[in-house]
């Protein structure tokens, strides 16, 4: 049952991801147009949420809606709506096979500097996972061949 739901959520994740690209691709519309179209739809949910539930709105009205946020609020704000940006002009002017990939290995430079800065320690599978990951970027870059002999190149160009 697990292997049936993670397949229905990965097809429903490539359906939204071909057809956000298809989205932005499809239309003359500025970036920041459709980035103001598709942030309405989650405001509206948002402010109805707020709206219906009594205790929470009634906070609002006594101490506006911005009571209670720190720096830390704000930069996390600031970065998920720069995320946001990120991802949009990524699919625009790449795709969204780019952006996947890009985001596999954001994740694992994550993994790797959280061992380096927090001490975190790298299981077997976990390991296994980082080498796949950057396998797949290699696959998709077309140096498929020896990723290692492709690496060892780049260096010795970069250093000559």
């Amino acid at each position: 049952m697990g292997v049936v739901l993670i397949n229905a959520a990965a097809i429903a994740s490539a359906l939204a991801g071909v057809s956000f690209e298809k989205l932005l691709k499809g239309v003359s519309v500025s970036l920041w147009t459709r980035n103001m179209q598709l942030a309405f739809y989650s405001i509206f949910t948002g402010l109805i949420v707020l709206y219906t539930t009594t205790e929470q709105w009634n906070q609002v009205q006594e101490r506006g809606f911005f009571y209670g946020y720190t720096y830390m609020t704000w930069l996390c704000i600031s970065v998920n709506g720069f995320g946001g940006l990120l991802v949009g002009a990524t699919i625009k002017y790449a795709d969204a096979v780019s952006k996947d990939i890009s985001i596999g290995a954001s994740i694992v430079l994550s993994t790797l500097m959280s061992t380096v800065l927090f001490g975190y320690s790298l299981s077997g599978t976990v390991a296994v996972g980082v080498m796949i990951v950057i396998y797949s970027v290699f696959i998709y870059s077309g140096n498929a061949q020896n990723p290692l002999e492709c690496l060892c190149a780049r260096r010795m160009r970069s250093a000559g």
